[in-house]
């Protein structure tokens, strides 16, 4: 976790980090990253049509790149069914724009 200012402002997320994040991007999504559960949610944003398997609650594989200034790209194990290989689930956002450690309350951004 690349970290300027302190703990709760990291430009960076990768696999060995701990704690549970709000990683907001260009499109207004809000995805919450549980690594301690080692699980991700989409929690805020304009409602998608169709839905994405991040809208719910997914078990989190790999972190690929969820860097402040670059799209995100994680891994996923499926766990809403609707997919032929649930093991090989990616899944990609918009830019990051920040990254914020969550607070209590934060589940229903």
């Amino acid at each position: 976790m690349t970290n300027p200012d302190n703990g709760n402002t990291p430009t960076e997320l990768a696999d060995d980090d701990r704690g549970v994040w709000l990683v907001e991007t260009t499109s207004g999504s809000i995805y919450r990253f549980d690594l301690d559960a080692n699980t991700v949610e989409r929690v805020g944003g304009e409602p998608r049509r169709p839905t994405a398997p991040a809208d719910s609650l997914q078990s989190l594989r790999s972190l690929i790149e969820v860097r402040v200034g670059r799209p995100g790209r994680w891994w996923m194990r499926n766990t809403t069914g609707g997919f032929t290989n649930p093991s090989e689930l990616w899944q990609w956002s918009s830019v990051i724009v920040r990254i914020t450690a969550a607070v209590d309350g934060d589940d229903d951004v």
